[in-house]
């Protein structure tokens, strides 16, 4: 058998679809007997949302709904049926995402084993586990990025509809969650170098191979090709990206018209505008909650909290102490928070400062810059991005995973339900690991989870102890931020160094297709490849069945 086995995928299709039933029922159970409640309150926001569907209203009625009216919609059998009919359809699609894994795995030539490791570390992982069966809606949008990526890896050169259905695909997934925008250069790009290779293989096919690989007019390579004809490679870039981004905004913006015809700008504002500038004060993953905090609730809110939960721990009251000090002295950093939130604490209150090391603390502040961090961080994701997509577009999945870690890490706000953005991607170049995993790797795995449970023992302090911990918590959240780059980074490194040395063993990719040799010696096997090698067997029954 060429793909997974399939008893053993259904063997984990069907105990995963069991367990996900059991964490349901047990939902509804802890919901019923329990203070702490299983169920997500975004949940309930989007069954109260399709309670007013029902009744012909809006759903943006129901305050905090900031999703798409098509959620809305899809969650109607809440009322009509059951109220843990939106769990299963979640649940459901994290089924349909294992099973577009596999299917992406074996047009990758991955070998049986790796494809149910991998559709193993989506249904097994507790995040997706848990996500989905308290009932987050995240999932859909990975459901959509995969059929995307599927569509893309059956289109060729001359069968040019699987990349339209991608394109639409793509315009619908942004209308339901708008981060997926982040992947529209790496998309073109990828896109863009897929005709480039067509079109030089087609002019000169006797030629192209790895023996005259180092021309670059022969090489196929986006960057390379454009060195040596740059009007035909822009002229490819600007054709795909206006075909493709065509397709995706008209899909978009109808849509968006429809929505907005019935709903009217608060539509608009609910599912696009609120998420370009949210902001959130309550502690979450990201760094940036405590400046916006500090800004937002003043003085007062701090030192009503201040460091009296934990006497006797001196090391926690310095901590305390600090973060009180830092609130008096905001006006130093004012401007700036200013303009993330447009909020500020009056001079007064931030004048009444008297801890005795306060001096100290201002006297640094004040010596510091304070440049606009709502601005700063906004760009540096943009450009970061751009990077991403220029860099690493011939190997889609591992571009698409890498941008997706790095917008959540950088996002002004995050949360573990973010990490499923990412936990779709991770399956589809898990088989490009080498194993054993690399020291480098090991550690920055380690360094991420106990880095989160570091985050966590903070939130818990925070949250239901009421201690002071404001500041211990956003030292975590930096710390669990530096995590990821590391993560990241070590990550990059696996996927794109594959030493074949003893012991490594990969998890078992076939590279037949196409091999590009680096100066390390080691071999760097493209995403592209893969396309090519499908499309051209796309192409053949294609030809087959219709003569030119």
């Amino acid at each position: 058998m060429t793909g997974c086995n399939d008893i053993h995928f259904k063997l984990l299709l069907g105990g995963s679809a069991v367990l996900r039933l059991l964490l349901i029922a047990w939902g509804e159970f802890q919901d019923r007997n329990f203070e702490v409640k299983y169920t997500d309150i975004d949940y309930h926001v989007f069954t109260d949302a399709a309670w007013y569907v029902t009744r012909g209203k809006s759903p943006y009625e129901r305050s905090t709904y900031r999703y798409s009216p098509l959620l809305s919609y899809l969650m109607v059998p809440n009322i009509c049926l059951h109220n843990t009919f939106g769990k299963l359809m979640f649940c459901g699609g994290d089924m349909l995402v294992a099973m577009l894994i596999i299917h992406i795995l074996r047009a990758q030539r991955a070998a049986p084993l790796s494809q149910l490791i991998a559709a193993s570390a989506w249904l097994c992982n507790p995040y997706t586990l848990t996500i989905s069966t308290r009932g987050s809606c995240d999932v859909l949008a990975a459901l959509l990025l995969m059929a995307m990526l599927i569509l893309i890896i059956r289109s060729g050169s001359k069968d040019k509809l699987p990349v339209f259905g991608a394109s639409l695909l793509y315009g619908l997934v942004v209308h339901m969650r708008i981060y997926p925008l982040i992947y529209a250069p790496s998309l073109v790009l990828f896109l863009s170098a897929r005709a480039i290779r067509s079109a030089v293989k087609l002019r000169r096919p006797h030629l192209y191979n790895s023996k005259y690989s180092a021309s670059p007019c022969l090489s196929g390579s986006l960057w390379k090709h454009l060195t040596c004809n740059p009007y035909e490679t822009m002229g490819t870039i600007i054709k795909e990206a206006s075909s493709f981004g065509f397709a995706s905004a008209t899909m978009f913006f109808v849509l968006g018209s429809t929505f907005y015809s019935l709903y009217g700008t608060q539509f608009i504002q609910e599912a696009f505008l609120h998420h370009t500038h949210r902001r959130d004060p309550r502690h979450n993953f990201s760094p940036h909650f405590y400046p916006i905090y500090l800004s937002m609730y003043g003085h007062q809110q701090m030192s009503a909290s201040a460091p009296t939960s934990y006497p006797g721990d001196v090391a926690q009251s310095v901590l305390s102490a600090i973060a009180l000090d830092l609130m008096h002295r905001v006006e130093v950093i004012g401007p700036a928070l200013d303009d993330i939130v447009g909020l500020g604490v009056s001079n007064k209150t931030a004048s009444q400062s008297s801890h005795p090391d306060s001096h100290i603390l201002y006297s640094t502040l004040r010596s510091s810059t304070s440049p606009d961090v709502s601005m700063w961080t906004s760009l540096l994701q943009l450009l970061l991005q751009l990077l991403i997509s220029v860099c690493l577009h011939e190997d889609l999945p591992s571009c698409l995973l890498i941008q997706t870690m790095a917008f959540v890490t950088l996002n002004k706000v995050c949360t573990a339900q973010y990490f499923v953005w990412y936990f779709s991607l991770i399956p589809l170049v898990l088989p490009r690991v080498m194993w054993p995993l690399s020291n480098g790797l090991k550690l920055a795995l380690l360094g991420w989870v106990l880095s989160q449970v570091h985050w966590l023992l903070w939130g818990y302090a925070l949250e239901f102890q009421g201690g002071s911990v404001y500041l211990p918590l956003w030292a975590a959240s930096v710390a669990f931020q530096l995590a990821n780059a590391f993560l990241m980074v070590q990550l990059l490194y696996a996927i794109y160094t594959r030493n074949y040395t003893a012991g490594a063993v990969s998890l078992g990719i076939d590279y037949s297709a196409d091999k590009c040799r680096v100066k390390s010696g080691t071999t760097q096997s493209s995403f592209l490849s893969f396309i090519d090698a499908t499309a051209e067997v796309n192409e053949q029954k294609h030809d087959k069945f219709h003569i030119d």
